[in-house]
């Protein structure tokens, strides 16, 4: 591999790096706090996680086909785009609380810990169909970009979210 691309991607694998370290630590704190008020594991914590992070990009792919990237400037793209996707995982979190945990908050600890393998189960499949069903408009994924005939990952986090959206691979 040439040099000159190993030290121009650098910084770029070193801020994923540092990003999925803190994603990690927020799950892990995530799953430390559930525990320690509800007294059970939600094993559905990722996948609400992943149900905000897939509202976030179908909105932003949403702003791309109605070009609204172009006219909006990059910062409040990302605040509408964040704000969308903590609000919908929000309420999907209350939702399943609401339904799937606390009927069974005084059941034996069994009945709960397979209610959150159920419920993390159906959401893996409810996303999976949703976003099967919009397949066909993902095409190349915007998080990869070429240098020079490789393909690097992860561009959209170090330039600015409307250049990567532009940049042809």
């Amino acid at each position: 591999m040439d040099f000159d691309i190993l030290i121009g991607i650098f910084p770029q694998v070193l801020l994923d790096g540092i990003i999925l370290g803190f994603m990690y630590a927020l799950i892990a704190l995530g799953y430390t706090m559930v525990y320690g008020v509800l007294e059970f594991i939600n094993f559905a914590h990722s996948e609400i996680f992943i149900i905000g992070a897939f509202v976030g990009v179908e909105i932003l792919l949403s702003f791309k086909a109605a070009g609204w990237l172009d006219v909006l400037p990059w910062p409040l793209v990302l605040v509408i785009i964040l704000a969308a996707g903590m609000l919908v995982s929000g309420v999907v979190a209350m939702v399943i609380e609401r339904t799937a945990y606390r009927p069974l908050r005084h059941a034996p600890r069994l009945i709960p810990l397979i209610s959150a393998i159920g419920v993390s189960f159906f959401l893996q499949d409810v996303i999976r169909l949703f976003e099967s069903l919009g397949y066909r408009r993902w095409g190349r994924h915007p998080a990869y970009a070429r240098v020079s005939g490789k393909i690097v990952s992860g561009h959209f986090l170090w330039k600015p979210l409307t250049e990567s959206l532009k940049a042809e691979p």
